[in-house]
C-alpha cells in the first residue's frame, strides 16, 4: 500500500478505527432535510420515526449527527396563495419537535456551542425558496424571529 502521509502503511481495520474516532470527536453536521414537510403529510414526528429516505431521532443518533438543517419547502400546489400557510405549519411542527428533550432549536452562537456531546440534536430552521417571501422583504425580520436561520433563494 502506498503511503498516502495521512494514514502511512495502515491496514483497513486501523484505518476505520482511526475514522471512527475523529467521526466521535467531530461535530457532525446534515444541512438539508426536508423532513419537516413529510412529518406533515405523514403524521409522524422525528422521534418516533421516519417515511422512507427520511431522518428520525435513531437515524441521526446512529450517524452521530449533532446538527441538523430542516429546510420549509413548499410544493407547487400550495403556491402562490398557500405558502405562508404551509410555511407556518412547518415552523409550528418545527417548535414542537424542539419542546422535547432529544432536540433543541439553534438561534444563536450560544446555541451552536451547546452541540456535540451526545445530548440532544441541535436542529436549525431553513427556508428552501423565495417564494415564502411573498415578495415582501420585510418577511425576513419576521422569518428570522420565528426562527429561520438560513434562507436559499431556489430549491
Amino acid at each position: 500500500m502506498a503511503d498516502d502521509g495521512q494514514t502511512g502503511n495502515m491496514g483497513r481495520a486501523e484505518r476505520v478505527g482511526r475514522g471512527a474516532e475523529m467521526h466521535a470527536k467531530s461535530i457532525v453536521a446534515d444541512v438539508h432535510v426536508d423532513t419537516l414537510d413529510v412529518l406533515l403529510r405523514t403524521g409522524k414526528t422525528m422521534s418516533e420515526g421516519a417515511p422512507a429516505g427520511h431522518v428520525c431521532k435513531a437515524f441521526l443518533k446512529e450517524g452521530g449527527v449533532d446538527l441538523l438543517v430542516t429546510a420549509m419547502w413548499t410544493d407547487q400546489r400550495f403556491r402562490p396563495e398557500g405558502t405562508m400557510h404551509r410555511v407556518m405549519q412547518m415552523a409550528d411542527l418545527f417548535w414542537q419537535t424542539c419542546d422535547g428533550s432529544d432536540f433543541f432549536a439553534v438561534l444563536s452562537r450560544s446555541d451552536l456551542d451547546r452541540i456535540g456531546g451526545g445530548g440532544p440534536i441541535g436542529l436549525m430552521l431553513a427556508i428552501e425558496g423565495g417564494e415564502a417571501l411573498c415578495g415582501d422583504l420585510a418577511m425576513l425580520r419576521l422569518y428570522h424571529r420565528l426562527g429561520v436561520r438560513l434562507l436559499t433563494l431556489t430549491w
